[in-house]
């Protein structure tokens, strides 16, 4: 819903804050610029053009093919080979900007585990200190087998 629109529905700023999900100190501005003939979508300034700005292509580029492990002051050697003028800082703001982008787009996604009845168990295996450390064992060909592979002799189950 928009704000002017939930505004005039609800005739208060908290009300229409709420329906909107905005706060309420937001609608106050933007009925006030309504009422003073300003246009509330329009920004106040516009954003401005920066030193690095011709070169967002090639930092962009070398994230993407260094997976996001790229440091920010080889990026910006890269960048004066370029002929960028601009400072060490800010390039390392960009790189970490655009480092923050590719996470988010290239994130890993953790599938749920689903265990099958009967082929998974949680036990304990102690350890020199009589510690039991939980693990996840299966029942191979040859036995209790645990994680890597190897057998396991005095295996307490903690939980089936």
């Amino acid at each position: 819903m928009e704000v002017l629109e939930a505004y005039d529905l609800t005739g208060s700023y908290r009300s229409a804050a709420q329906l909107c999900g905005v706060d309420h100190h937001t609608v106050r501005r933007y009925v006030k610029a309504r009422e003073a003939g300003l246009d509330v979508t329009v920004r106040a300034a516009p954003a401005r053009e920066t030193v690095v700005d011709p070169f967002i292509d090639h930092v962009e580029g070398w994230v993407d093919r260094s997976k996001g492990t790229i440091r920010g002051n080889v990026v910006h050697e890269k960048l004066e080979a370029l002929g960028y003028d601009g400072s060490e800082r800010t390039t390392r703001r960009v790189v970490k900007r655009v480092k923050a982008v590719w996470r988010h787009k290239n994130h890993r996604s953790y599938r749920p585990w689903i265990p099958e009845p009967g082929l998974w168990f949680l036990c304990g295996v102690p350890h020199r200190n009589q510690y039991v450390a939980p693990a996840v064992m299966w029942s191979g060909p040859s036995g209790l087998l645990a994680g890597g592979g190897e057998r396991l002799e005095g295996v307490h189950i903690v939980a089936v």
